[in-house]
């Protein structure tokens, strides 16, 4: 109906969303590389405000954002988390295009925080939302940024595409998913491991470039 304000709760589709579940495979997988890495600064330094600042922002601003996007009926409050998570995503950009990872030059739990939304959203909350505003792919530091990621094995070693794209389904009979050729034909036969194993040129931004994670004792966060 022109002008409601209210979405069909039945319009709704279910999916499976398995975001924590990963960071939890991620963080567990890097807690075994023999270096030990450090996924979160000392605290009481400014390297560690710096961290809960962008822990919280990305909470606030892109994860319970993005849910909110997925889940809400009321259009009103729709918009309004469409604004906010787009202004995220448009700062978080910007961020990245000084930096290889958020805090710099090496991974923290930030950004696994990050990864698990940023891998999700072009192949399966863009077909809930339907319409969006740009695509990750349309975001030249965090498309690079999202790949630099996942070539690293403990994010790589994480993702099942087949899983991912399978996690929506519209055969259960209280979905409202119909087909889509882009999202059910097209997606599924694409290599997509190959799409983000591709080039990032993101290296240069880091004082260590060969190094992803902060090995205790012996590095900082910045240099």
């Amino acid at each position: 109906m022109a002008g409601t304000t209210v979405k069909d709760p039945a319009s709704l589709p279910l999916f499976a969303d398995t975001r924590e579940e990963q960071i939890r495979q991620i963080t567990g997988r890097i807690e075994t590389v023999p270096e030990k890495p450090q996924l979160i600064p000392d605290a009481g330094t400014p390297e560690h405000a710096e961290y809960e600042k962008l822990v919280r922002y990305i909470k606030e601003n892109v994860t319970d954002t993005v849910t909110t996007l997925l889940t809400q009926v009321r259009l009103p409050e729709f918009d309004e988390a469409f604004q906010v998570f787009y202004a995220a995503l448009d700062r978080l950009d910007g961020i990245l295009s000084e930096k290889r990872f958020l805090l710099g030059d090496f991974v923290s739990t930030a950004d696994v925080d990050l990864f698990v939304t940023l891998l999700r959203f072009d192949s399966l909350y863009s077909r809930q939302l339907v319409a969006v505003k740009k695509r990750i792919v349309d975001y030249e530091n965090l498309w690079g940024y999202a790949r630099d990621l996942y070539q690293i094995p403990a994010f790589r070693a994480s993702v099942s595409w087949k899983d991912l794209i399978a996690s929506v389904s519209f055969e259960d009979e209280k979905s409202n998913y119909s087909m889509n050729p882009f999202y059910d034909s097209v997606l599924p036969a694409t290599d997509l491991d190959a799409v983000w194993e591709s080039g990032t040129e993101r290296a240069y931004l880091s004082s260590d470039p060969t190094h992803v994670y902060l090995e205790r004792e012996n590095r900082r966060f910045e240099r």
